[in-house]
Parts: structure tokens; sequence; C-alpha cells
């Protein structure tokens, strides 16, 4: 939202949506704090049913480190497609699986061992970190990704991976027609 916000400025008009009210809050004080309150608006509401947003009303729709979270990911594309103008693009920032067998297997054992083992050791939730490594182990790989962003109607669809493959980000373009 920030690097929105910065790169637009008083042009642009940000909606933030999540289910968490906590989450939102905290989203609202962050936006008081950068002075950007009165362009941002927050809605409680599920990505996979956008109900409380018009169809075809928005330039950009973005989900970071969020896809890797919800239930329905085909529903969540298909809704970030319905709200987005003729032309507006979807950018998706998550983990993913790197095609790297080695980086792969390097991720999958400090993701099995090691992070459980330090939230031990700082008596956090294990659950936590036990979640991460099966939401991400459940997440389609980027490829699949893509594809499926293709079947709900995005074109122009381009992946790019960073940290050695471990994080992808997505981009498609809801087609002028």
């Amino acid at each position: 939202m920030v690097l929105f916000w910065r790169r637009f400025g008083k042009m642009a008009w940000l909606v933030g949506v999540d289910f968490c009210h906590p989450m939102l809050e905290e989203s609202q004080r962050r936006a008081r704090r950068l002075g950007i309150e009165q362009q941002v608006r927050f809605l409680r509401g599920d990505v996979t049913n956008l109900s409380v947003l018009r169809a075809k009303n928005f330039h950009v729709a973005t989900l970071g480190f969020g896809l890797r979270n919800v239930s329905d990911v085909r529903g969540t594309l298909s809704e970030a497609r319905r709200i987005l103008q003729p032309g507006g693009v979807l950018v998706i920032l998550d983990l993913t699986w790197p095609k790297n067998v080695v980086v792969r297997s390097l991720i999958l054992f400090y993701l099995r061992w090691i992070l459980p083992l330090l939230a031990w050791l700082g008596k956090g939730g294990r659950e936590d970190y036990l979640w991460l490594r099966r939401s991400l182990t459940d997440f389609p790989r980027a490829d699949r990704l893509v594809q499926l962003m293709k079947e709900v109607g995005f074109e122009d669809v381009q992946v790019k991976s960073f940290g050695l493959g471990g994080v992808a980000v997505h981009v498609g373009r809801r087609p002028q027609g």
C-alpha cells in the first residue's frame, strides 16, 4: 500500500481488505502515521468473495504473502479479475518452492527442523511455524499459479523469482475486451 501511495501520491485511492479485524486496525494506524488515512479505506472482507467491492472498479489489485493463506486460490483469482477494470493488473507476491532441488531441499530442511527449533527455543508458537511449512506445501508451484491465472482469464501472465527461487512475483492483466 505504501509503495502505491509513494508512486502515485494524491492520485491514488487505496482499498485494503482483510477478514482479520486486528490487521485492519494495525493498517489504519500505519496509514494515520503516514498521513494518508484520507486516501485509504479499509474493509473487512474475504478475498475469495470480494462482494464488498464493485466489479471493474480498480486499476491494480495486489496480494502480498496472502494468496498462500486462502482456502480457494482459483476463487480469489477470479474475484481479483472481477474487480479489475479491463486492462487492470494483478500483482501477487508470495513464497514458492524453488525449481532447484538442492535449494528446495535446504528450505524444506530449514522449515522442518530449524524453524520449529528456533520457535521452541524462543518459547514462541511452534504451530505458527509448522503452519508456514504446511501453507507452502499446499500452495501451487509458480508454474501452476501461472496456469491458474490464465484459466480464470488473465493474460500476459509473467512470473519472476527472487531469493534463490523461494519468492515469486506473478503479474497478469485483465483483457481489454
